[in-house]
């Protein structure tokens, strides 16, 4: 039985009673890791950003600044195996612009028609009190292709990837996601990241409230042949999470009926979410039915001023349009009160 290793992955291998497999652990490197974005100091991955705006970061036990493991400025993480993981944004909160994507260089191309069995061990790290991170995402997708794929800055690939995990995932540790599928393409590279635009593909979910990014940890990847006598005419996939986070609900929308924008870091600002809402439209109008704020981000909420200057106390009327979970558009409307 022949087994497709992936380049530069070779230091952690394990023999198997029926054939011997690699296990890609982000072992084999150029050099050490000295600041964020270096993926170019690993062997068998790649960018596919093609200005190098969106940049996968290569994190090391003996790394130095902001690279050594266990602490990075995402999340305490320890490998999954050996003293190395690579990490990517998958999104952030203007997740239309902001994506990127890590490739994996295949040591041969697979073979169309064979089955295989893929695992990649993932995890979101354990938070502190300083991470940016801290937001799950689903719609994360696995793109096997013969050529590589390229990315335009830092914007979406919009290519259908083959696997697509369709529910959000966050661990704090690790946990190992498992594919199995019928090859349809001799790859010889594989894409791991958020494709297409945001649409419901791209519900963020807090793991607490104010985290602007979406980032993961990847260890130990593998790609093992499977018998072809197993039926897999269609793929069977798995996350890994044993009790995955729910998806926060675009129908619950709380609006609150009064905020103090005063500055004192309690309820600041009317209608800001920790989490994008698609065709979100929030307008604010004074007494004399003059507009005094609007938002299409459901992250930017009204600080209770109007043209750089402090609205005066009273009753405001707003109108929200946004679209709920089964992508119907909602419209809702009512009277917000300022305090100071």
């Amino acid at each position: 039985m022949k087994v497709i290793s992936m380049t530069g992955c070779f230091l952690v291998c394990a023999m198997l009673t029926v054939a011997q497999s690699f296990q890609c652990g982000f072992e084999d490197y150029l050099s050490l890791p000295n600041g964020l974005g270096e993926w170019y100091r690993i062997r068998g991955v790649s960018n596919p950003s093609s200005d190098g705006q969106a940049t996968p970061d290569y994190f090391h036990v003996l790394g130095n600044a902001s690279c050594d493991l266990p602490e990075t400025p995402y999340a305490m993480m320890q490998p999954k195996e050996g003293q190395a993981v690579m990490g990517i944004e998958v999104s952030g909160t203007n997740e239309a612009v902001q994506r990127e994507y890590l490739t994996i260089l295949l040591d041969e191309p697979l073979q169309v028609g064979k089955n295989y069995e893929f695992k990649i061990s993932w995890s979101n790290g354990k938070l502190t009190p300083i991470s940016n991170a801290g937001l799950a995402i689903n719609g994360i997708g696995f793109f096997f292709t013969e050529q590589m794929t390229v990315q335009s800055s830092t914007l979406p690939i919009i290519n259908e990837p083959q696997f697509t995990f369709s529910r959000p995932v966050f661990s704090e540790t690790w946990v190992e996601a498992k594919i199995q599928f019928r090859a349809d393409v001799a790859a010889k590279f594989l894409t791991v990241g958020l494709f297409g635009n945001s649409g419901g593909r791209a519900l963020k979910t807090a793991a607490r409230s104010g985290q602007k990014v979406a980032y993961y940890f990847f260890d130990d990847a593998r790609i093992d042949p499977l018998p072809d006598s197993l039926d897999l005419s269609e793929p069977k996939i798995f996350d890994g999470m044993i009790n995955p986070i729910e998806a926060v609900g675009k129908d619950e929308v709380f609006v609150p009926n009064s905020f103090s924008p005063n500055d004192d870091g309690l309820n600041d600002v009317f209608l800001s979410n920790p989490y994008e809402i698609d065709g979100w439209n929030l307008s604010v109008f004074n007494r004399w039915g003059s507009q005094v704020f609007q938002s299409k981000s459901a992250m930017e909420g009204w600080d209770g001023k109007f043209n750089g200057k402090s609205v005066e106390m009273g009753s405001y009327y707003w109108t929200l349009i946004y679209k709920n979970e089964s992508g119907r558009r909602s419209e809702r409307q009512g009277f917000v009160n300022v305090l100071r």
